[in-house]
């Protein structure tokens, strides 16, 4: 039996309270096959020069046009009818959920599939947690790890803030709790806040690539600041401005293990929230992630700030030293979200020893 989930005048209505808060993207990268699009033609569509992911697709009774999409989930919404129960079963292996389009709501279409009478639509994963629980749509850590058999050891936390996440490590039994941040205002209250906890290291400083100086950027809300500036940011949260700058010594993460944190065999769990410079945490990071299980970050689909890496460019820096992307979530703007990668195949050897990682990756 199919169940209703949401309730609205129609799809596209309903679709629309989400584009408008920002949660859903309008469609301006459409694809269209096996489908008469607006003033067009059934035709078959070369796919040569398009862009490396798609807000829209229409597809008729097979997904081979747009498998390339499907594996890193570069498009978000795919609509069409005529679908197999086994065309159902292969989006949900690439996590999308499938969804019939009534008059009046959209249904969670039911596993197994029954046979199919109405048009479907797949949204992304990134989409659907917000969609179904809005009263929880961040990524549930603790459930992941569990579901990829991973029991948490250590957690390091770069960009750590005020330690908000500080609770949940503690429920899920790290030890120790490495919390790092480079503001050095927003620092002191998270000396304040948890010095005095027992194995729990605060440091405070800039986590890069290397050593050397950058300029932090301070925004309003401090939560924002970055080592990069602001950039598509500006738009989607124009009540956010930088109000400042500050010079700040930059060092690896590699360089911290031994000496002012225990070694990095104690940790197996790495959260970076460093508004842009993921890449940069990352790279700093070789000999770390060899003992790394699980890794949750702040992604970005748009350049949020000046040069930030993309999900893609996350996902092709990670696969290659054994990580996939399990899960990812965007519940507050469609531009940006969290996502969690677990080691699956023994990753490349180190490049740097511990304490001595002084040249970027």
């Amino acid at each position: 039996m199919v169940g209703a989930i949401v309730s609205a005048r129609d799809s596209e209505r309903l679709l629309h309270r989400f584009q408008t808060s920002g949660a859903l993207p309008l469609p301006t990268t459409v694809f269209w096959w096996d489908g008469i699009p607006p003033g067009g033609t059934t035709s078959v569509v070369d796919l040569t020069g398009w862009p490396s992911r798609l807000d829209f697709a229409w597809v008729g009774d097979t997904l081979t046009p747009v498998q390339g999409f499907l594996a890193r989930g570069r498009v978000d919404f795919i609509q069409g009818d005529g679908w197999s129960p086994a065309m159902v079963q292969e989006l949900r292996q690439y996590r999308y959920e499938c969804f019939a389009i009534g008059e009046a709501e959209l249904h969670l279409w039911p596993t197994p599939a029954p046979p199919l009478s109405r048009p479907l639509l797949a949204i992304h994963e990134r989409f659907v947690r917000p969609l179904l629980h809005p009263e929880a749509p961040m990524l549930d850590l603790g459930a992941l790890l569990t579901q990829h058999g991973i029991p948490p050891r250590g957690v390091v936390h770069v960009g750590a803030h005020e330690g908000q996440e500080f609770a949940e490590y503690r429920r899920l039994g790290c030890c120790p709790i490495a919390l790092i941040e480079a503001n050095p205002h927003v620092f002191a209250r998270l000396r304040d806040r948890l010095g005095e906890e027992p194995d729990v290291f605060l440091v405070e400083g800039a986590i890069a690539a290397d050593w050397g100086e950058a300029t932090l950027h301070l925004t309003s809300w401090d939560q924002s600041s970055s080592l990069l500036p602001l950039a598509q940011h500006r738009e989607v949260y124009p009540d956010i401005a930088e109000v400042g700058q500050i010079q700040v010594a930059t060092r690896p993460l590699d360089s911290l293990f031994g000496r002012e944190l225990p070694p990095a065999a104690a940790f197996n769990l790495l959260n970076i929230d460093v508004q842009g410079a993921e890449g940069q945490v990352l790279r700093g990071a070789r000999h770390l992630l060899t003992h790394t299980a699980a890794i949750q970050l702040e992604v970005n689909y748009a350049e949020m700030y000046t040069g930030c890496p993309l999900i893609d460019d996350l996902d092709h820096f990670l696969e290659p030293l054994g990580f996939e992307r399990v899960a990812v979530t965007t519940p507050f703007h469609h531009t940006w979200g969290d996502a969690l990668y677990v080691r699956r195949e023994t990753p490349l050897p180190a490049v740097s020893s511990e304490g001595e990682n002084r040249e970027q990756a």
